[in-house]
């Protein structure tokens, strides 16, 4: 990924999730999805057209984002999963 001033960060999987096939990064990477939308939650609702939606989404801006603004994306996907993964395992129990 690259970020404003020409900083890039790699995204890579752990060995464990290579073993499963990546399928631990494509769940998280739904995170991240959602922590992103989240961010831009309030220009994305301000948006009144498809197309405009579109626009945005492909052209995020996220030019100026520092290795900072990444890794608190990331961590903010990781609260989000965690929460998740605690609910379904609280959901199981009382089955």
């Amino acid at each position: 990924m690259l970020l404003g001033g020409g900083q890039t960060v790699a995204a890579a999987g752990t060995s464990a999730e290579a073993g499963r096939g990546g399928n631990a990064f494509v769940s998280f990477f739904v995170y991240v999805c959602v922590a992103l939308l989240l961010r831009f939650r309030s220009q994305i609702l301000a948006l009144n057209s498809p197309d405009l939606l579109l626009r945005f989404l492909q052209n995020l801006p996220t030019t100026d984002w520092t290795v900072k603004d990444v890794e608190m994306l990331a961590s903010q996907a990781y609260v989000y999963q965690s929460m998740i993964q605690t609910r379904d395992k609280q959901s199981i129990l009382q089955r």
